[in-house]
Parts: structure tokens; sequence; C-alpha cells
């Protein structure tokens, strides 16, 4: 993967710290989307495991899976190796 061709965005995560992003195209459009595991701050239980979406004109939306919680590491990968 070349990095000089992903488009850099900044998105602030205000209410906990991001501790694990992984890259992948989840919703299968041909764009890089962003699983974002953020941690509690001093804690809150307030992290959260959220999926930003990257979208044609290249915003985002954010989709909480999870949320007052810890999240330090996620995977991702293919589990049923159907090949999406």
């Amino acid at each position: 993967m070349n990095l000089s061709t992903i488009p850099r965005r900044t998105y602030s995560i205000r209410m906990s710290s991001a501790k694990d992003i992984d890259v992948a195209d989840f919703d299968k459009d041909g764009k890089s989307d962003y699983l974002i595991c953020m941690a509690s701050t001093f804690n809150n239980n307030d992290g959260q495991l959220a999926w930003f979406q990257r979208q044609t004109n290249n915003t985002y939306i954010k989709w909480t899976i999870e949320a007052n919680g810890d999240f330090n590491q996620a995977e991702v990968a293919d589990f049923d190796k159907d090949g999406d």
C-alpha cells in the first residue's frame, strides 16, 4: 500500500484517545474505511469502537459499533474465508 496516495483527513476524537486503527474496505465500495478503537479516558468508561465509512466526496460517516467501554485493539479479517 502506498500511503502517499491516501487522502489525509483530520477527524477530532474528543472524548477518548485512539489506541488502534485498522484500514479495510468494509463496505466493498473500493474506498478505504477505518476501524478505530478508542480507550477510556481517566477511567470514565467513555471509550468506543467505531467504523469511519469513507463517502464518495472523501468525507466520513462515523458508525459507533460499541460505546461505553475501554477498547484497545481490534482485528480485521475475513473470518468465513469467503473473500469479502
